[in-house]
């Protein structure tokens, strides 16, 4: 969990610009991050 979290503020130093604008960045990452460790590509987890 550290290490996601670690990733977490590193990704957000680099892209984040303004507070109202953090809810939407921790919905990518979350997207991003959960994408990531699927095994199966996008098609089979949308069947």
């Amino acid at each position: 969990m550290h290490r996601v979290i670690m990733m977490f503020k590193g990704w957000l130093r680099g892209t984040h610009h303004s507070v109202r604008d953090l809810q939407p960045y921790i919905n990518q990452y979350t997207y991003w991050y959960n994408r990531h460790k699927m095994k199966e590509g996008v098609f089979e987890n949308l069947m």
